[in-house]
């Protein structure tokens, strides 16, 4: 490492010593009689010490530009070797679950890289409700689970599962995963979950170790039919009005 940096600093001290500046040293003590004489002879030992320092210390400064400038090229280009995510979590369904004691969420979220293919190595979900702060628990299914939306069933198997889709495989640059994340809560939260003043905050890794974070704030409307990913099995629970169908049919306005 130090005979590298003898080699930088000797590389741009000896061009600046040998060029222009030994140059024009040796052409004013040509033609100059300040440099005439023992006592010029002093003079231009003194004058070529403060050249060669002042060189010294311009090739330490060049030298350290040089590497800084190719430490800035190294670290962008290894920036844009690391994966870009952003998760985008749209919609929350929930259910409390008396037999486990539990208040069940599956957040519907869509993950897209900007930046290398890379894989999400896992999820973490914190709940925030005020000023009081609780680690949500992620786990996996071992079997379907079902809720109901309005005249829907939406079975959710652990394929759906983001957390599987993308902890094995990459996700490519441009390229998006759709998926659910699921987490849980101690106890029935149903009134904060309407009252709609919660907020969730996801991190997530890749394979780096870069943390990327997502933010879910909850639409104060509540959600009045399923909404759900194409490739998601939704099951009919029971035959819906032509209402529900197509909405409510206009009236005809009475004749004037």
């Amino acid at each position: 490492m130090f005979g590298r940096y003898l080699s930088a600093i000797f590389a741009t001290w000896e061009g600046k010593m040998s060029g222009i500046g030994s140059l024009i040293f040796t052409v004013w003590a040509a033609f100059s009689s300040y440099f005439q004489g023992s006592a010029g002879t002093s003079r231009l030992r003194v004058y070529l010490w403060i050249a060669a320092a002042l060189a010294f210390l311009f090739a330490n400064w060049r030298a350290w530009i040089t590497q800084y400038k190719r430490c800035l090229e190294l670290e962008t280009e290894l920036n844009d070797r690391r994966a870009k995510f952003i998760l985008l979590p749209t919609i929350n369904l929930w259910k409390f679950d008396s037999r486990i004691d539990k208040t069940v969420f599956f957040f519907l979220c869509k993950i897209v890289n900007q930046g290398h293919p890379s894989v999400v190595l896992g999820y973490t979900a914190t709940y925030r409700i005020g000023g009081h702060v609780e680690q949500m628990k992620s786990y996996h299914l071992t079997q379907p689970y079902e809720i109901e939306v309005g005249t829907d069933r939406l079975v959710i198997e652990n394929k759906d599962l983001l957390t599987n889709k993308t902890m094995e495989e990459q996700i490519q640059r441009g390229s998006s995963v759709f998926g659910r994340l699921l987490f849980t809560l101690e106890g029935d939260r149903t009134a904060q979950i309407q009252a709609a003043n919660f907020a969730v905050k996801f991190e997530y890794l890749d394979y780096l170790g870069t943390k990327f974070t997502a933010d879910y704030v909850p639409d104060p409307e509540p959600i009045a039919q399923l909404i759900f990913h194409g490739k998601e099995k939704v099951l009919q629970v029971k035959q819906p009005s032509p209402e529900q169908v197509f909405g409510t049919p206009k009236q005809d306005l009475p004749e004037v």
